[in-house]
């Protein structure tokens, strides 16, 4: 199945993970719409991962879900649904965990719970149509996930009845089946059942599916196992048979093995650690790094030996390893170095053409900016014009992505350093300069460069509540009483309703008469405001 930027036909039960097979071969960016019988469902997918799933039946709204399951009342939804009417349902989330009616974790636990069924169900669909839009921008940070698409794939595929129409999907039964020799396929990540495993150990290169079809349980649950195996990408079909049997181990793969209680196999912890302190050390000493230092392989290497160690390093580094659970926290490490392995891998074997095809092939990566689930394509011609920028977007986003990791984990330090980076490719952000200002409050040594990060931000996003409060509350607390006053209060002209706000103008209004001054606004205040809200 090829694709194109007016992408758009039929899914049937069958297509289904062909569609989504296309999505992640091709690292595409954007959103996939599919309709049937008046309920449009929306999934969001950005290089190929899938981000976000949404439907318009009021059974899988976030809010239905969400109260549905238990993870909260109808009270508190209503409560957080009228804090912001006009803001839309898309800020409900977030919301919900500003108010502590859930915490992130629980959110993000049952919006995984709500994106699987979403997206599951529509495997069973019989006919819908679809079409998939090409943008360049990306989901907000604050909602979207992270899942495999070729884990979906899968599931997806392993939760349908075993069926005679899997054996006819399978094409030519006299084809052979081989694990895939491309490192970005082969070394993918996936959890796979003892007989799905068994069944990848022996495509070989040389067996007839035919053959593979024996192997196992019934024909058509086979049939089923083996089209997952091909539709996720790791297996592929050849004409010929290979001249002699080439074995895959699935230990020398990145395959995890559920047990029956379907859980995937917990990697051995001495293995595990040893993986991280080399992904860790790596990734701390990689500017300097030459690229057979990269490989690991000596000044005297063959091409031989090049290949071996490439292998072996694309194993080891593989993006696709963010998803197995000892190793979740490095998905920035493991795209840099799986970068950086292509980029060595290139360089030694020197062949012609080897290193423009590989940028040619690379991902256009997004930009920072909100990605609307039905926007138009972007022309070419705007995209290759913004590509350096669009670079440096995508470098800044990462950088405050795991910024964004370490806050949760109280790591302020850390995510000082990350968000810090995030600045220095994109100044303007005034996301990027709110959460370091946050950061650095913390330290009382820090709290002046916490402040002129708070008025960047509000100068660039003067509407933001939570923003203009923490900055009100930071000048309070170094006794800067009459600029606190000033922001307050345009807080509270803004949002008069709010009690909060109330009651923190008025301990400002207090912080001014004590200190002996008016508590009417100030030419200083009055000049800090001009700065802040000059937009009015």
């Amino acid at each position: 199945m090829t694709t194109s930027p007016e992408w758009r036909g039929t899914i049937t039960r069958n297509s289904m993970p062909r569609v989504l097979r296309a999505i992640l071969r091709d690292r595409r960016q954007g959103t996939l719409v599919v309709t049937r019988d008046g309920e449009t469902r929306r999934l969001f997918f950005e290089q190929g991962e899938l981000r976000l799933a949404s439907s318009s039946h009021a059974d899988w709204r976030m809010g239905s879900f969400l109260q549905r399951r238990g993870a909260v009342s109808r009270e508190k939804l209503e409560e957080a649904l009228a804090t912001e009417p006009g803001a839309g349902r898309s800020r409900l989330g977030p919301r919900l965990i500003e108010k502590g009616f859930v915490t992130r974790e629980v959110l993000d636990f049952e919006m995984r719970r709500l994106v699987e069924e979403i997206v599951f169900s529509t495997f069973q669909w019989d006919q819908a149509e679809f079409t998939f839009h090409d943008v360049s921008g990306r989901l907000d940070p604050n909602v979207m996930l992270s899942l495999s698409t070729a884990l979906v794939i899968v599931e997806g595929i392993r939760r349908q009845p075993a069926r005679e129409d899997f054996v006819k999907l399978l094409g030519d039964l006299d084809q052979v089946a081989a694990v895939v020799e491309d490192p970005s396929s082969r070394y993918q990540y996936l959890t796979l059942t003892p007989q799905e495993a068994f069944l990848l150990s022996r495509c070989d290169g040389t067996a007839p599916i035919k053959d593979l079809l024996r192997i196992g349980g019934s024909r058509e649950e086979t049939a089923k196992s083996l089209f997952a195996l091909l539709q996720c990408g790791i297996v592929e079909t050849r004409l010929h048979p290979a001249a002699r049997p080439r074995e895959t181990p699935i230990r020398s793969l990145n395959v995890a093995v559920l047990s029956p209680e379907s859980r995937p196999a917990r990697p051995d912890p001495e293995t595990s650690a040893e993986h991280r302190r080399l992904i860790q050390e790596t990734h701390r000493r990689l500017s300097s790094l030459s690229a057979r230092e990269i490989l690991g392989v000596g000044k005297n290497a063959d091409r031989a030996e090049i290949e071996e160690a490439y292998q072996m390093r694309s194993r080891l580094f593989h993006p696709d390893l963010k998803f197995r659970d000892d190793l979740a926290d490095m998905a920035l490490e493991l795209r840099r170095l799986s970068e950086a392995t292509a980029r060595a891998h290139a360089e030694l074997t020197a062949l012609p053409g080897t290193a423009p095809a590989a940028r040619k092939a690379a991902p256009a990566p997004p930009r920072d900016e909100p990605l609307p689930g039905d926007a138009a394509p972007t022309s070419s011609e705007t995209e290759a014009a913004s590509s350096q920028e669009d670079a440096q977007m995508e470098v800044a986003r990462r950088n405050y992505l795991e910024a964004r990791r370490l806050l949760e984990l109280g790591d302020y330090f850390g995510a000082i350093k990350y968000l810090q980076e995030s600045l220095r490719f994109n100044p303007g952000n005034p996301e990027y300069h709110f959460r370091l200002a946050g950061a650095l409050a913390r330290n009382p040594h820090w709290r002046e460069q916490a402040l002129h990060h708070y008025q960047e931000a509000a100068i660039r996003d003067p509407n933001r509540q939570e923003l203009l409060s923490e900055f009100a509350e930071l000048l309070l607390l170094l006794g800067r009483a009459l600029e606190a006053q000033a922001v307050a209060g345009k807080l509270l002209e803004r949002h008069p309703d709010i009690s909060r706000y109330k009651h923190l103008l008025a301990r400002c209004d207090e912080a001014v008469l004590a200190a002996g001054g008016d508590p009417s606004p100030s030419s200083s205040s009055r000049s800090l405001l001009s700065r802040l809200f000059r937009k009015d």
